[in-house]
């Protein structure tokens, strides 16, 4: 069983999804079955309609529904970094013994103070702030080394 708070939807979410979803599907159903009914082209339009009409629909639905997500991710992503920003180790002058501490992977953009979550249990290895640079990487925006 997961936990309902990891969850990026909730249940009205989903009813929301299930509902424009199936009133989409059902009005294609009805423009299909219906301008199948017909031969004359003129009497076909007003069902083609409906089915444009719920075609829209369910492509709103899926569009409200991967956006509620993405709202629910965001708001856990600021609660993250906020909470390791409280964590996270205070920033202090960095001398001669602080640069050798410097943790990263040649795989990583970024690099950090060996503490840092965002490093944690990653194969990491120290060096000074120089070979980061000449690297290419970026310091953390979290560790803030």
């Amino acid at each position: 069983m997961t936990d309902p708070a990891t969850e990026p939807w909730t249940t009205t979410d989903l009813l929301h999804w299930h509902l424009t979803a199936g009133a989409g599907a059902l009005a294609i159903a009805v423009g299909w079955i219906g301008s199948s009914g017909t031969a004359a082209l003129g009497s076909q339009y007003g069902w083609l309609s409906l089915a444009v009409a719920g075609l829209a629909l369910t492509g709103a639905g899926n569009c409200l529904w991967l956006l509620g997500a993405r709202r629910a991710i965001r708001g856990r992503r600021r609660v993250l970094v906020a909470t390791l920003a409280v964590q996270r180790a205070p920033a202090t002058t960095a001398g001669p013994a602080d640069e050798a501490l410097l943790v990263s992977t040649n795989e990583m953009r970024r690099f950090h103070r060996p503490g840092c979550e965002l490093a944690a249990g990653k194969d990491t290895r120290s060096a000074p702030l120089a070979v980061h640079v000449r690297a290419g990487r970026r310091p953390c925006g979290v560790c803030d080394p």
